[in-house]
């Protein structure tokens, strides 16, 4: 399911970059989401790989080959079953992002009757990149995935600040952009956390003899999946970072060719995508800050 998000981040990068504006997610996998645009070359070299040169060049049991090869020999690979997990994967995408819009929709709206300003407060500009710092320091010292809780509610926070600010001037582009973007980060952070949350639960039941999490296989993907979350909280202009998205749509598609491939069975795979995907979205933004930062004057002028 993954693979259908990556393909509406694409067709959001790309519409940044061509038109000035991220569309919303249901809108972007509506548009690029299709099964053609991915399915025949997933297909494609799936048959590559299933040649008897390239698995003796490659070796019967090398991890590079895809996960059809393992259902294959468990009798349980059909021809249209990328397909058709495809679609699935889509209908319950869709629905996915229709319920976390409304209901971030609904809170904002909460929070902003209840609080009669925005829901974080004025300083913002400290207390965001403070609690970025408390998750990677937790992320790294004892619980990768609760840190990546952490900044998970650091981006409901923004996602909600951002509705609020946006239903002042439903018009802005630039809001609207950022609104959009938040979402589509907070939906890649749910999947995250859904996929590193067998650790953190082994971490709660030992907690009682060590606050230390050994041996974590998440810190790691945590770590740079905060880092690449916070790049884009603190940049906080999507729209900045347009000159290159289009280079960085390439750099999605094969993360998401990649997914279709060796996401199937592997799903410790889209560990390391997903956070890959975000410095995607990422580092375009940081690109352009350091360019319109201005120059540092001479002290001895």
């Amino acid at each position: 399911m993954v693979a259908v998000l990556l393909m509406g981040v694409m067709h959001q990068l790309r519409c940044m970059a061509k038109d000035g504006i991220c569309p919303a997610l249901l809108d972007a996998i509506e548009a690029n989401g299709k099964p053609y645009f991915i399915i025949p070359v997933a297909m494609l070299l799936n048959f590559i790989f299933q040649l008897p040169v390239t698995q003796q060049a490659l070796g019967e049991d090398s991890g590079m080959l895809p996960d059809t090869r393992e259902l294959t020999n468990q009798g349980l690979m059909m021809r249209l079953l990328p397909l058709l997990l495809y679609l699935i994967a889509q209908g319950l995408i869709n629905f996915q992002c229709f319920v976390i819009d409304i209901g971030m929709k609904f809170l904002s709206q909460v929070f902003g009757i209840l609080c009669s300003c925005c829901p974080l407060p004025s300083s913002e500009g400290r207390v965001v990149p403070a609690f970025l710092v408390l998750a990677l320091v937790l992320s790294g010292v004892l619980c990768g995935t609760l840190g990546l809780v952490i900044c998970y509610f650091i981006c409901i926070v923004k996602v909600l600040r951002t509705y609020h600010v946006l239903r002042q001037d439903i018009l802005d582009s630039g809001v609207q952009s950022r609104y959009n973007l938040y979402l589509t980060t907070l939906l890649l952070l749910m999947w995250m956390m859904g996929l590193n949350l067998p650790p953190m639960i082994v971490w709660l039941k030992n907690i009682q003899y060590s606050i230390i999490l050994y041996n974590d296989p998440t810190w790691l993907t945590s770590m740079l999946c905060i880092l690449a979350v916070g790049a884009l909280l603190l940049c906080d202009d999507p729209l900045s970072g347009k000159d290159h998205y289009f280079s960085t749509c390439i750099g999605v598609y094969i993360l998401t060719v990649f997914l279709v491939l060796y996401g199937t069975l592997s799903t410790y795979r889209i560990s390391y995508v997903i956070p890959a995907t975000l410095f995607l979205m990422a580092v375009p933004q940081v690109v352009s800050k350091l360019k319109s930062s201005p120059p540092q004057k001479d002290r001895n002028m």
